[in-house]
């Protein structure tokens, strides 16, 4: 049995995949100042932004790095990200380039 896995995402996947949500989630905002849509909308983009990232792009860097792999630090890293999704990914990408 060969076991395929999935192959890691690459860095400029990765910050382009960040930089789209950024884009999506800011255009949203704008949209929801000027009463295009309503800010709940905004929320669910926000949300799916991160869910997205986290599914993505925090799974190979998680699986990837041994301090990261405990249980604790997975859980806690995955909820702290979806909640601060713009700046942590940030940094975590400044931090692997």
């Amino acid at each position: 049995m060969n076991n395929m896995l999935p192959e890691p995402i690459s860095m400029t996947k990765a910050i382009g995949l960040y930089l789209v949500c950024l884009i999506a989630f800011i255009f949203s905002i704008m949209a929801g100042l000027l009463a295009i849509v309503p800010f709940s909308l905004c929320a669910v983009i926000y949300v799916f932004a991160g869910l997205i990232l986290q599914r993505l792009v925090l799974q190979d860097v998680i699986s990837s790095h041994i301090i990261y792999r405990s249980i604790y630090n997975s859980s806690s890293t995955k909820i702290n990200v979806l909640i601060f999704w713009p700046l942590r990914y940030l940094f975590i990408l400044l931090r692997v380039l």
